[in-house]
């Protein structure tokens, strides 16, 4: 019969970070010592290569992550503004008459790209507390702009896959094949 011997832990069992002792005498071989420090240094990180959270290296990833965050916000809100533009002759009849390209497909692209950076900027920071507020104030205005943009769009993408676009007397717009 074996006698299983239990390890002394020394915190909680859904840490990340443990303390185990493994006592040598547990193995009857020297040699058996360096294979399980061998199995253990592929599996783990030692106590001393591992990097501490106010290390100057963490703190620097933390920036980087930060100046990703608002770089993709500002590429989302870039975006929606090219797509915003790229309607504009089309939603003003009165300033640009008659048919128009119709560019709602590539403002809709730039929409669903603009909302991919918004989201990308999230998940930068979906572990930082203080970033992650500030990212969620920035990302919710940057989405309403974007969602202004929908507004403008969204009824000219019934006309998808037309060449041209104009706007109606009712206000409806009318797809043109050539």
């Amino acid at each position: 019969m074996s006698r299983r011997r239990s390890c002394s832990c020394f915190s909680a069992p859904t840490s990340p970070v443990g303390f185990v002792v493994l006592p040598k005498r547990a193995v009857a071989d020297p040699e058996e010592v360096d294979r399980v420090r061998a199995v253990l240094d592929r599996r783990l990180v030692r106590a001393d290569d591992a990097e501490a959270p106010g290390s100057p290296r963490s703190r620097g990833r933390a920036v980087g992550r930060g100046v990703a965050s608002v770089g993709l916000l500002l590429l989302g809100l870039l975006l929606f503004f090219f797509a915003f533009a790229a309607v504009q002759h089309a939603a003003h009849p009165d300033r640009f008459p008659g048919i128009q390209n119709n560019t709602a497909p590539i403002s809709a692209v730039m929409l669903g790209l603009g909302a991919l950076a918004v989201a990308g900027a999230w998940w930068f920071v979906w572990r930082m507390t203080a970033m992650r507020i500030v990212t969620a104030v920035l990302a919710v205005l940057v989405l309403l702009a974007g969602g202004a943009v929908l507004y403008r769009v969204g009824p000219m993408l019934h006309c998808w896959g037309s060449d041209r676009i104009a706007r109606g007397p009712e206000g409806a717009y009318v797809c043109y094949d050539f």
